[in-house]
């Protein structure tokens, strides 16, 4: 058990608007319209999706395969999925039930790191909305995630200020993929998300593939939702080879992502992927061409 439970430290810790209802008021056009025809804002928060305590199998996410897997059942690998906070089914998001055991292990740094990461500039990604005419309602979006750098400004709230302007990283992968606003909640198609990590001494790219992201929008510009994905446990086994740990914990992380891994089985029937969901905070910002 204390193995286990150092395996599961290991992992984690490397990892580390308008209504659903149409308003009728005068003034609902303009407070959807987008002048510009496109939005930018910049993640002040990331922060990872834990299982619901107080309710078993409970989890936010995505369903990342199109199954809703049974324990036992060979499309996942043998792992049950979870059932969303409103209901719904096949929700893929094994890392939440490791999150839990080591906040425990280590008093909830993990979230602390990245939050502190995105406050000192290290971790700073855009999204921007192109063709976007509607914050309401819009059924074709290019959403673009960009690096960024800069120092920003941080509020009492301990989250980037909004409006401020950030220079584009030109040597950081770009992903681009369609979107769509509904009732305000601005989703995209899957696709691969290469998402940046510096934190502490771990530089490195966490690939999400198969990649969401559900937002709701707000009027200030900014939004709240989750970004989830497939975690490939080679590529992350491998990364974990170059860090500033012993050789018995960068083992560990390989031996628990295969443990818990759900998505993508190979020939052999043995999945290749780690599904995982984090909470994201957007604000309005501005980034320099």
């Amino acid at each position: 058990m204390r193995a286990l439970g150092a395996s599961l430290l290991a992992c984690a810790a490397l990892l580390a608007g308008c209504g659903d209802t149409p308003d009728a008021s005068p003034d609902a056009g303009a407070r959807c319209e987008v002048a510009k025809g496109s939005a930018t804002m910049v993640i002040s928060r990331l922060a990872f999706v834990r299982a619901d305590a107080t309710r078993t199998g409970v989890a936010d996410g995505f369903d990342l395969d199109g199954h809703d897997s049974a324990s036992g059942d060979p499309i996942g690998c043998g792992r049950q999925d979870y059932v969303g906070p409103t209901g719904a089914l096949g929700v893929d998001n094994q890392l939440a039930q490791l999150i839990p055991l080591v906040d425990s292990m280590t008093g909830g740094v993990l979230d602390g790191a990245l939050q502190t990461a995105i406050n000192n500039g290290q971790l700073l990604v855009s999204i921007t909305l192109d063709d976007l005419q509607n914050r309401c309602d819009d059924p074709s979006v290019t959403v673009t995630l960009r690096r960024v750098a800069g120092m920003p400004f941080v509020g009492s709230d301990m989250r980037v200020d909004p409006g401020q302007t950030f220079d584009l990283n030109r040597d950081a992968p770009v992903t681009r993929a369609r979107g769509r606003v509904q009732g305000g909640v601005l989703s995209i198609d899957a696709t691969d998300i290469p998402l940046p990590v510096e934190v502490l001494d771990a530089r490195f790219i966490l690939n999400l593939y198969g990649g969401r992201m559900r937002v709701r929008l707000d009027e200030s510009g900014g939004g709240e939702g989750i970004l989830g994905g497939g975690i490939s446990v080679a590529e992350f086994s491998a990364t974990a080879e170059r860090f500033t740990i012993s050789t018995a914990l960068r083992g560990a992380v390989g031996t628990t992502m295969r443990l818990m891994a759900d998505l993508a089985p190979n020939a052999d029937g043995r999945c290749q992927n780690l599904s995982a969901a984090m909470v994201v905070s957007l604000r309005p910002a501005f980034v320099n061409p």
